[in-house]
């Protein structure tokens, strides 16, 4: 049984070939609407790109399969499904460390600090300074993957160019 719950996200890829494109394509189609990108270039080179997207009954099992079954078509880049239900909950589906993590959520409008906008700016400026000696990619890496950061999470930071 399932219930209703509005769902958002995207999966991206290394550039894929027409063949397992088409394989992801319509395997998204089953559970979810999408908006496929062929490829686009991104600061380090050029990815393919799905949105996700759903406003209907969720089904857990459907969903996980489907994101699993994605998954061993092709190399996931970095994916992300977040979903609020219609009891008001909040979970999402995040790609990291090789797999689909489910998270529950809850919004927070205090980050505890004093001044969230100096930290982020002062975590910021650090980055700007600290990045030229690094190469981008492993940052990029190390707060992806053992940071757990979303693509969202980069974005607010003012570093998803990495």
């Amino acid at each position: 049984m399932g219930y209703y719950a509005t769902g958002s996200g995207n999966i991206t890829f290394k550039v894929l070939p027409e063949d397992v494109y088409d394989k992801i394509k319509d395997t998204l189609n089953a559970t979810f609407e999408y908006d496929g990108e062929r490829t686009f270039k991104t600061p380090y080179g050029e990815c393919t790109y799905f949105d996700i997207w759903t406003d209907e009954k969720y089904y857990q099992e459907e969903v996980e399969e489907t994101l699993n079954t994605v998954a061993a078509l092709a190399d996931i880049e970095s994916g992300e499904l977040c979903y609020h239900g219609e009891d008001d909950s909040l979970w999402r589906f995040v790609w990291r460390n090789g797999k689909w993590q489910e998270e529950n959520g809850e919004v927070i409008y205090s980050t505890g600090f004093s001044n969230p906008t100096i930290v982020t700016d002062a975590f910021r400026m650090y980055l700007e300074k600290t990045l030229p000696a690094l190469e981008p990619e492993k940052v990029r890496e190390f707060l992806v993957q053992d940071c757990g950061l979303c693509e969202s999470d980069l974005n607010a930071l003012g570093v998803a160019g990495l």
